[in-house]
């Protein structure tokens, strides 16, 4: 006599010749697992959770503070994507890392597998009883986006789209979306303030308004679920950090990254002041980080005459957070001497003026990058590149920070944008991950290890009395302390 398994399904007992009372009572278990499966549907949060869910939009961005069930809205997403286009509806759903794919999976189980959902293990995909297939990737290495390119998909999603660095794979990734069907293909994206990304997403979403691209903030207070059975848990993250951070975790602020390497010591209300105009006398210079395919960047210092710096110029070439604008040498430059054509005709001069050692290599050239600065009169001396170099100047922003000696001026939009949300490297945690776009810093870390003397607040010239006058009279002593002849 044949012996019924629970998760026999109904397939296999006809194949294999089940006698009928086997076969009915497997059939009526099934009706029953679907029945108690449809009340029991996992069903989009009301507010921006739902709203994400049954959006046509193409391009969609959801999240922004902790809590906002993002990873369930992506699944979720796909579902009702699935149940309107049926097989036709073929996706793809990143995460950064091979272990963070795990949590899909077991989110899948809840939400895919009482509706007859299969998770096939050794192709790491969901495929739906109507042949809808969702497969789950990693993508821990930029240059791996070319070899997908063989993929047609009409959902394309990635899950914590902070943490990639660059947004060069994912709009590599783009060109998979196409349908034969005619099916409307849909990009989905989620992510929280932070993470090595954070300044290419918050420039790309947050900061620009685009009828091509949308995002839908979520916050914890839309995870009602959450809140109700876990009505302490707000009051734990205001309790685990300075007001900013927890503005940041709550409210989705874009303006903090939170995981941050100089996140216990950046506070945008002290470090980041609206232009002023700069005395004549403060000392100024600047500092270059060279690149081609990676940006480029050069940042203007001042110092006042309490040994404060003040960042209160950038240039940044780019076309796009993290790419390089492939600019050549003598664009630059002239660009260089353009920003500073005003300040030069005043008479102020730029001294000490640091770059990244690397433009000083001739790698058998005739002429180095610092050579061809040179033609143009933009004069560049090497930065630092000892041992422990990279962690000495970390030291110094961070100590500039903690004291209240280093200012940005609001301007300086690119060095706000990449610089505060660098997050430190997973290997060398005292050091920032140079994966990250961190241009701007490296030119500011050159800048602030050129050893300088405070500004000299310069004497104000005290006009002689004429001789032979009261004023002179009572002033004798004074005037005449170094025994001169005063007659």
């Amino acid at each position: 006599m044949h012996r019924v398994h629970n998760n026999m399904s109904l397939s296999y007992t006809l194949v294999h010749g089940f006698p009928k009372e086997e076969i009915r009572a497997i059939l009526t278990t099934e009706l029953d697992r679907r029945i108690e499966a449809n009340k029991t549907k996992w069903k989009a949060l009301e507010g921006p959770q739902k709203k994400f869910v049954n959006s046509e939009h193409p391009h969609i961005l959801f999240g922004g503070a902790r809590g906002g069930s993002k990873s369930v809205g992506m699944l979720l997403a796909f579902r009702r994507h699935a149940e309107k286009y049926g097989a036709e509806a073929q996706g793809l759903l990143f995460r950064r890392t091979y272990p963070e794919t795990g949590e899909l999976i077991k989110l899948g189980r809840f939400i895919f597998v009482q509706e007859g959902w299969e998770w096939k293990v050794g192709e790491r995909k969901w495929v739906s009883p109507n042949g809808s297939v969702l497969q789950l990737k990693h993508l821990d290495e930029d240059g791996d986006a070319m070899k997908l390119q063989g993929f047609s998909v009409t959902f394309l999603g990635f899950d914590e789209l902070g943490n990639w660095p660059s947004p060069e794979p994912i709009d590599l990734l783009q060109a998979t979306m196409r349908s034969a069907a005619g099916v409307p293909v849909l990009f989905r994206a989620t992510a929280n303030p932070g993470g090595p990304g954070h300044g290419w997403v918050k420039e790309r979403y947050i900061d620009v308004e685009s009828e091509d691209r949308i995002f839908i903030p979520s916050k914890i207070q839309d995870n009602k679920p959450l809140m109700d059975n876990d009505p302490g848990y707000i009051d734990r993250i205001k309790a685990s950090g300075p007001e900013w951070l927890v503005k940041a975790w709550l409210e989705g602020d874009w303006n903090v990254a939170p995981g941050a390497f100089f996140e216990s010591v950046w506070d945008p209300r002290e470090h980041v002041v609206e232009p002023f105009e700069i005395p004549p006398e403060w000392k100024r210079w600047k500092s270059y980080d060279h690149g081609f395919k990676s940006p480029a960047g050069c940042v203007w210092f001042t110092q006042d005459y309490d040994g404060n710096v003040y960042i209160y110029r950038e240039r940044y070439w780019c076309s796009k957070p993290n790419v390089g604008a492939e600019a050549p040498i003598e664009e630059i430059a002239i660009e260089i001497l353009e920003a500073e054509k005003k300040e030069k005709s005043r008479g102020i001069k730029f001294k000490n003026n640091v770059a990244d050692s690397a433009i000083f290599i001739r790698d058998g050239r005739h002429k180095s990058v610092a050579d061809t600065f040179s033609d143009y009169g933009v004069h560049w001396e090497s930065s630092s590149k000892g041992p422990g170099s990279r962690v000495q100047g970390l030291g110094e922003i961070v100590d500039r920070l903690s004291n209240g000696s280093l200012k940005v001026f609001s301007s300086c939009k690119h060095w706000l944008r990449t610089v505060p949300s660098l997050p430190a490297d997973p290997k060398r945690i005292e050091d920032i991950n140079t994966a990250a776009e961190d241009h701007l810093y490296d030119a500011t870390r050159y800048g602030l290890m050129m050893r300088r003397a405070k500004t000299v607040k310069p004497k104000p010239k005290v006009k002689k009395p004429d001789r032979f006058t009261m004023e002179w009279l009572d002033n004798l002593d004074t005037l005449y302390e170094d025994q001169t002849q005063w007659i």
